[in-house]
């Protein structure tokens, strides 16, 4: 799963304690500015991607996601007065990389520059 700035792994699914464990990371760097997005921690985020998740694993079984459409997924005042319906709690429980060292910025690259090492090829 990824979005344009994040991509998004599934670690871990605990069915029986209704958890889901992700690993979120930076896909998309300013290297200008030195800035990235912030890592997400709204529960609409982890929702978003849930949802999206059902595309390559169809629930076929009667569950709340199903009352989820997508025109309420994309409707940011939806999602923060609902998301914490379908998503209790976001817990943070390791950051890496994070804040970027100024020696790492060379190696990195923004979704619109040239790889590192290709400039001019």
């Amino acid at each position: 799963m990824s979005t344009d700035l994040y991509g998004v792994r599934v670690l871990d699914v605990a069915a029986d304690a209704s958890r889901v464990r992700f690993r979120v990371f930076l896909v998309y760097y300013d290297t200008d500015s030195r800035t990235h997005p912030p890592l997400p921690d709204d529960p609409g985020f982890f929702l978003q991607e849930l949802w999206g998740a059902m595309r390559f694993e169809p629930i076929t079984a009667l569950h709340p996601l199903r009352m989820v459409g997508l025109e309420q997924l994309l409707d940011e005042d939806w999602l923060a007065t609902n998301a914490h319906r379908y998503v209790r709690r976001v817990d943070r429980v390791a950051t890496r990389n994070f804040p970027v060292a100024d020696g790492d910025w060379e190696r990195l690259r923004d979704a619109t520059g040239p790889a590192p090492g290709t400039a001019g090829r």
